[in-house]
This record gives C-alpha cells, structure tokens and sequence, in this order.
C-alpha cells in the first residue's frame, strides 16, 4: 500500500505545483488584458493550456493508481484508510484540499477576466470598425481627387 501512496502524493503534489503555475498564469492573464496587451495574452492563453493538460495527464495517473488501490485492498475512496498506519493519506487529502482553494482562486480570477476580454474584444472591434470606416472615407476622397483632376486637366 505504501508504494501506491507514495506515488499518488508525489502525483498530487505535482498536481499542486501545476495549479500554482495555472493561477500564476491567469494572474498574469489579468494583467495583460488591463495593458490590452493581446500578444502577450495569447502567449498567456497557450502557456495555461499546456499546464492544464499536464494537469489531466497527471490525473490520469492519479485515477490510474487510486483504481490499483481501490481494487487490490477492496476500498471505494482514500477516506477509508486509517491515517494513522498510513499518514501518507492525510498529506494526499490534506494536498487535494489546497489544490481546491487554488482552484476557487483560479475560478475567481477567470471570472475578471472573462468580463475584462469581453471589454478588450469589443474595444478591438469597434477599433477595427473605426478603421475600416476611415478606409472607405479616404477611398471616397480618393476617388473624388482622381475626378477632380482629370476634370481640371480638361479644363487647362
């Protein structure tokens, strides 16, 4: 049992460690958006996506070792197992609960700035609408710059 444990708390803690790395990302996500730097937030977004599937990988594994464990000492969850033989369990719990928090954090977090991209998408949008109406605007003139000196060359 100690062998399966073991793996499952080393698992979890990297698990930590990568939800740390998530919140840290959409921490710096938030502030990329309040700069409206698109770029970076991209370069953001893609980051974050790789620490997520590392977390699913490492969820794999996780779910993997805890069905080893379930079926070889016949238990449905790691609630059943006395802490004090095997304290490895309380710091595997104790663990979970911490990426939890992390992860209310996060939720918190991406919240803002799912309101605040909403913002900045629609800035850009109307940005780009501005452009794109300065563009027609100045092919008008353009065109009417062009009439306007075919005609005056007739007239010299």
């Amino acid at each position: 049992m100690d062998e399966i444990l073991n793996k499952i708390l080393y698992l979890t803690q990297a698990n930590l460690k990568h939800a740390n790395q998530i919140l840290k990302v959409t921490q710096d996500m938030k502030d990329h958006i309040r700069d409206e730097s698109v770029s970076s937030l991209n370069e953001a977004i893609a980051l974050r996506q790789k620490h997520i599937k590392d977390v699913q990988a490492t969820e794999d594994a996780i779910a993997s070792n805890m069905d080893q464990l379930k079926a070889r000492f016949m238990i449905d969850s790691l609630e059943e197992i006395d802490t004090g033989r095997y304290p490895k369990v309380a710091q595997i719990i104790e663990t979970r609960e911490n990426i939890k928090a992390l992860y209310k954090d996060i939720y918190r977090i991406d919240e803002e700035n799912r309101k605040g991209a909403e913002i900045l998408i629609r800035n850009y949008k109307d940005g780009l609408r501005d452009i794109y109406n300065s563009k027609k605007v100045t092919d008008i003139y353009k065109k009417q710059d062009e009439g306007k000196s075919i005609l005056l060359n007739k007239l010299k």
